[in-house]
């Protein structure tokens, strides 16, 4: 949590003046990153100290990439001095990819303004290791799962959802996933190539995204179900896809609203081994929290070999604060329709895209799909991968399948999540 105190005071010098005032946050370890320091246009002749403080055994981190207080290198009335806790240092003029860690678990930034023009884009957060980035810092580590979504919870839903079948084994970051292990696993094919993963939502839709979809609205698709074999024929179920639904997607804004619906044109047999994924309305708070992407994408960004089993890993989400600034805050933070991931082992990559990432709800101990793989900076990059929010567009998907299909629903859970 953070905690803000101000110290407002106006000093006149002639017809100019000087607004100074000073800001103490605390930072707590795990928290999302601080994101104000951020002005399009420096606001003049100002005079702003944040004083920011963290856990104990937490650092300080700063980085800028990109800021301008003025057109010279050389202080005068402008200037940036950060206290990393041992020394204080004075930046002027322009300056890109500035990083700086505090020796303690303190750090003092003063910023002093005058009429020129300038920018500053910063983000601040708290660390426990040596990388710049918390998210980086915390060890992935094993987790046993052979319980996850096999019995039921205490919650039930509103049809059968997110059921797993699995053997008692340990799931470690990007292995081969089980035959049925994840019933709702839909592969997107063209011609018998699987190209984009998907996730079935009710007996004749297909939830994916819509940079998978997209100009392919005239192009005969078929999704695979019931299989974990990308190219398999003789086994799961195969269904033409009838009618593509997308939500205003804008690939040039940051792939905005990149989701889409698949309408079938037969409908999906379930059983034991073919089933939807649980949804929900709800936004839940998943910051530094594990959830699993699956995918046929490729093993590695630079190489051609795809996978031709089904593959899971387990990867880590990232605060929307601090992955919005890492794509130049191209997304919104407040109500996001993103969810961003990272993880050191394994990550989502080519031919993974609109594939689920789904969170094992305590409550139901069922599976509900929170986000599709949508898009990032490469492969196994120092970079968090984008997902398109599921919560978020969950009104737009419930009026698509009322709208294509009758008789048909989504699973959601009973009640509301009490976590």
């Amino acid at each position: 949590m953070m905690k803000n105190m101000f110290v407002i005071f106006v000093a006149l010098f002639g017809c100019s003046y000087v607004l100074a005032d000073e800001e103490n946050i605390f930072i707590k370890v795990g928290d999302p990153g601080y994101d104000k320091i951020h002005y399009k246009e420096l606001p003049k002749n100002i005079e702003k100290t944040w004083v920011f403080t963290t856990d104990n055994n937490g650092r300080i981190s700063f980085a800028c990439r990109d800021f301008k207080i003025s057109h010279r290198a050389i202080c005068k009335e402008e200037e940036m001095l950060i206290d990393n806790g041992v020394r204080e240092k004075r930046y002027c003029g322009s300056q890109y990819d500035l990083q700086v860690k505090s020796k303690e678990n303190t750090m003092t930034i003063k910023l002093k303004t005058s009429n020129e023009d300038g920018f500053l884009d910063c983000l601040v957060q708290a660390i426990t290791g040596p990388e710049m980035d918390q998210y980086k810092n915390v060890e992935s580590k094993e987790i046993d799962s052979s319980e996850f979504g096999v019995t039921k919870g205490i919650k039930a839903t509103t049809c059968p959802c997110g059921w797993s079948n699995k053997n008692l084994a340990r799931i470690v970051n990007g292995v081969e996933t089980g035959k049925h292990e994840f019933p709702w696993m839909a592969a997107i094919r063209r011609e018998g190539v699987q190209f984009c993963g998907g996730a079935i939502i009710t007996e004749y839709h297909v939830l994916t995204a819509a940079h998978c979809t997209v100009n392919k609205h005239d192009i005969e698709l078929e999704v695979l179900v019931g299989t974990n074999i990308r190219w398999a024929e003789l086994e799961g179920q195969r269904i033409k896809v009838k009618q593509i639904v997308e939500q205003k997607y804008d690939k040039g804004n940051a792939h905005d609203n990149d989701i889409s619906i698949l309408v079938l044109e037969e409908k999906i047999k379930f059983n034991d081994n073919v089933g939807p994924v649980c949804l929900s309305p709800e936004y839940p708070n998943l910051n530094n929290k594990y959830i699993t992407v699956m995918g046929w994408g490729y093993l590695e960004q630079f190489n051609s070999e795809q996978a031709d089993y089904l593959r899971k890993a387990n990867v880590r989400v990232v605060d929307i604060e601090t992955c919005s600034y890492k794509f130049n805050r191209k997304f919104k933070t407040k109500s996001p329709s993103r969810i961003c991931t990272w993880s050191s082992n394994r990550d989502s990559c080519m031919g993974d895209s609109g594939g689920p990432l789904v969170w094992l709800d305590p409550e139901t101990n069922r599976y509900t799909q929170v986000a599709l793989v949508s898009y990032g900076k490469g492969c196994n990059t120092p970079n968090p991968k984008v997902n398109t929010a599921v919560s978020y567009f969950h009104d737009w998907i419930r009026q698509v399948v009322k709208d294509t299909s009758s008789g048909v629903t989504i699973c959601t859970k009973v009640g509301k999540w009490n976590l």
